[in-house]
């Protein structure tokens, strides 16, 4: 892992689903064991000595850089507010940042998500330029990234919609290569 990668964080949403959760804070600030979801994320990130870290925020998005500010030494962060975050999704937060992107690959993190050291350390180091954490233990349904995988584990489809060739859950956490992200964008 001595290469440099950079991480992107999305974390415009207004994460409604959450109720009073998130009356004061961003989504991102939701707490989980007493510490903040994107506290995990960042301590784990600068761990591993990732700190070009992007993040797009929008709800709530000075109490977050505030957060950040008072908890980690920020000066190699990049913030992007995504305005009109009640309106968009977070393929528009990432368009909004898509040109400060400059590693091949990037670290992909929805700001929702928890994961390990060692499961992050995985995906970075594979071959592959492209790899996405995935889960099989939720039940599919059409308000998820469904995803379709070959024999090989190779992704072959990834949809909103669940068909009887899906088999897991994009879980929010990924490697991503500069021409997959120009592709999908």
């Amino acid at each position: 892992m001595g290469k440099s990668i950079q991480a992107v964080i999305l974390a415009a949403g207004l994460g409604s689903r959450l109720g009073n959760l998130t009356k004061d804070v961003p989504k991102a600030m939701v707490k989980f064991n007493n510490k903040e979801i994107i506290f995990y994320q960042i301590s784990i990130l600068l761990s591993l000595g990732i700190k070009d870290i992007l993040i797009v925020s929008g709800y709530k998005s000075e109490v977050l850089k505030n957060f950040l500010k008072k908890n980690f030494d920020i000066s190699s962060f990049i913030f992007v507010t995504n305005n009109i975050f009640e309106t968009t999704n977070s393929a528009y937060s990432l368009n909004l940042i898509r040109q400060m992107i400059t590693s091949d690959p990037y670290i992909h993190i929805n700001n929702d998500i928890l994961f390990t050291k060692n499961l992050l350390c995985e995906i970075i180091d594979s071959n592959y330029k492209n790899c996405i954490s995935v889960r099989k233990d939720l039940k599919l349904d059409d308000k998820m990234e469904n995803v379709s995988a070959d024999e090989n584990k190779r992704i072959i489809e990834m949809s909103l919609k669940s068909t009887n060739r899906s088999l897991f859950k994009a879980y929010g956490l990924a490697k991503i290569s500069q021409q997959a992200l120009n592709s999908n964008i």
